[in-house]
């Protein structure tokens, strides 16, 4: 609202390594301020694939594509994690912040679609993939291990020791998944990269480099 703009720090990364003609995937695009900038950012000749669970945000993902008149954009309603499942969770579209609700949050309220990542992008060639699930991320991965293993596309993944308390995993369980891959990590911030340290990190944006890339 005071900036005009939103996650700088991120869009810089994103615009120094997403290209003209890539394919990005979305995982969390909420209202689609980021899936927006990727559609610029690949091109007429690229494609964004959004994933947004949450009815209520999946509908104001729809309308600003519209407004903004993007065609490359592919947008789904559902979320991606590591098994094909359903299941309602409950969520206050009173909420200042959207991007808070949780697939943690059990109970009455918006039904969630699951699928398996590996499954839903089969026949895709990634190059780009960021996510931000409020939890979830570790599932999300383990869901496009493969994808992962097989084509190495950069990835961006918010990283928070609270959220992932919730998943019942390790803190560390996402590192485990993908620096046997060859990856390593840096934390984003408002100066740039610099290397993440686990130990010391409560909370921030990841962003996951191949060992083979620049």
């Amino acid at each position: 609202m005071f900036t005009g703009d939103y996650e700088p720090e991120l869009k810089s990364i994103f615009k120094q390594y997403i290209n003209i003609g890539d394919t990005v995937i979305d995982v969390g695009a909420n209202i689609g301020f980021h899936t927006l900038y990727f559609a610029e950012l690949s091109g007429n000749t690229g494609k964004v694939i959004s994933f947004e669970p949450v009815p209520y945000n999946f509908k104001s993902l729809l309308h600003n594509i519209s407004l903004n008149s993007y065609s490359n954009i592919y947008p789904h309603n559902l979320a991606l994690s590591n098994k094909a499942e359903e299941f309602s969770i409950s969520i206050n579209e009173e909420s200042v912040n959207p991007g808070a609700f949780s697939l943690f949050n059990k109970g009455e309220g918006s039904s969630i679609k699951c699928e398996i990542g590996d499954e839903m992008l089969k026949e895709e060639i990634v190059n780009f993939i960021k996510i931000d699930v409020e939890g979830y991320e570790s599932f999300v991965i383990d869901g496009l291990k493969q994808i992962i293993t097989e084509q190495k596309p950069y990835i961006v993944f918010e990283f928070d020791r609270n959220y992932q308390q919730k998943s019942e995993l390790s803190a560390a369980h996402i590192f485990e998944i993908l620096t046997p891959l060859g990856y390593k990590f840096f934390e984003v911030t408002n100066n740039g990269l610099v290397r993440f340290d686990l130990d010391k990190v409560k909370s921030c944006n990841v962003f996951a480099k191949p060992n083979n890339l620049n």
